[in-house]
């Protein structure tokens, strides 16, 4: 269960008219089309358009292997000049509107540099925005899918500095081949389970109450939806991104004080 002294509260200034929130882009240089269907959409986050502030709930990039990745030549980092072109996007659309991110489970390793880069803020677990009436949590949502427990563990082991220290001092090349390994064996499991792992309703009720959330909004599932939260709320599931779907899967959650819709692009 979260521990309520780290909560971490985000009060909606009172211009605020709308928030853009998107999770799961899972960004790639191997899907040109779902990055310039992004850097579009981030164009267009301002707040003459609705506009006021962003949150990307993690799952930003397919994979991220440790901020030193950004200053890799192209021979130890293929990768390299579209995730800087991915940044820049980032840090041109934050002098536009304050942009918030948390970290998913396919790039946790995103650190200060990668932050610093792109002048977005870093989300800590447990954040809520405070906004009105409502206190929308706000999170990745891989915590909650608790019946997955090969995953569990490896997630409780990735984060901490005993695993991640001697990951990120091995040589870029060599990391950026084992997270594609790592990749292939989820991919792997996944498919070779009956059914898919869903988030734990009642942990989420839990957690919410404790935490004073009227609402939650995750990502993480790729399976968007709506859904009454305990006891008047509203549990809004984002949708992954993929511009090569048909039809493309491209929808933006734009949340107001009192309100929410889905906005396909």
């Amino acid at each position: 269960m979260p521990d309520t002294a780290t909560t971490h509260v985000i009060h909606a200034p009172a211009h605020w008219r709308g928030v853009g929130v998107v999770s799961d882009l899972h960004l790639q240089s191997s899907d040109p089309e779902t990055a310039h269907a992004w850097h579009r959409f981030l164009a267009t986050v301002t707040p003459a358009n609705g506009y006021d502030a962003l949150f990307i709930l993690g799952d930003y990039f397919e994979l991220w292997v440790g901020d030193d990745a950004l200053d890799a030549t192209p021979d130890q980092s293929p990768e390299t000049p579209f995730w800087q072109d991915c940044v820049q996007a980032l840090a041109t659309a934050s002098d536009a509107v304050p942009i918030y991110m948390a970290m998913g489970n396919r790039d946790f390793l995103l650190g200060s540099r990668f932050f610093e880069a792109t002048r977005v803020h870093a989300l800590p677990d447990n954040t809520l925005l405070d906004w009105g009436a409502h206190r929308y949590l706000m999170v990745h949502g891989d915590a909650w899918c608790t019946s997955d427990t090969a995953y569990q563990d490896f997630r409780l082991t990735s984060r901490s500095s005993e695993w991640q220290n001697p990951f990120l001092a091995r040589p870029l090349p060599e990391r950026l081949a084992l997270a594609a390994q790592m990749r292939a064996q989820s991919q792997a499991h996944q498919q070779a389970q009956a059914t898919w792992f869903d988030v734990d309703e009642t942990r989420i009720t839990e957690e919410t109450a404790l935490l004073g959330a009227t609402d939650v909004v995750h990502g993480h599932t790729h399976r968007p939806g709506t859904h009454d939260l305990s006891p008047s709320g509203t549990r809004w599931v984002l949708s992954d991104w993929d511009a090569r779907a048909h039809p493309p899967r491209l929808e933006v959650l734009k949340l107001a004080a009192d309100s929410g819709e889905r906005v396909p692009l």
